[in-house]
């Protein structure tokens, strides 16, 4: 799913209304309307939702504009590596989902829809390395630092 979060000069636009509803058991809730176009709210932030990469943001939309963003779960063989990845104004999280799952997730968000698309492509396809990866031991503490050259040092010393 590929969300277009908007800025909220989208209020201003010509058509917007903000409707008030009522759901199967008569609770009310309110729902933003544009005409021909379903407007969804996460977190204050207005959002349209694309479900392919080559549907087109609709031109009304265009410049209000603020990010987009995708999140997949694609299978984890061929094996990818978990980590931070980037493409142009796109930055990805790939996460393994643990031994348990045949999945990995992938969340990306980026300033144009082509560079998300791009960055998904590249790393679904295998041609992308991470900038950051998760799977390298972590870096030793600062401890076993000082302990393994105190021992080199001992070692220069005898």
């Amino acid at each position: 799913m590929i969300r277009v979060y908007l800025n909220g000069k989208v209020q201003q636009l010509e058509g917007f209304q903000i409707q008030t509803k009522k759901d199967r058991d008569g609770n009310e809730y309110v729902e933003d309307y544009l005409p021909g176009i379903k407007l969804y709210r996460h977190n204050g932030r207005f959002y349209i939702s694309l479900d392919r990469g080559d549907e087109p943001i609709p031109s009304l939309l265009i410049d209000l504009v603020e990010e987009i963003s995708l999140q997949d779960y694609f299978p984890k063989n061929p094996k990818r590596t978990s980590g931070i990845y980037k493409y142009k104004d796109a930055k990805a999280v790939l996460e393994d989902l643990g031994p348990n799952n045949t999945a990995n997730r992938v969340q990306i968000c980026g300033k144009t829809k082509d560079n998300v698309i791009e960055l998904y492509n590249q790393i679904r396809a295998g041609k992308i390395h991470p900038t950051e990866s998760w799977e390298v031991e972590q870096i030793p503490s600062l401890m076993s630092r000082v302990k393994k050259a105190l021992r080199i040092f001992q070692i220069k010393s005898s």
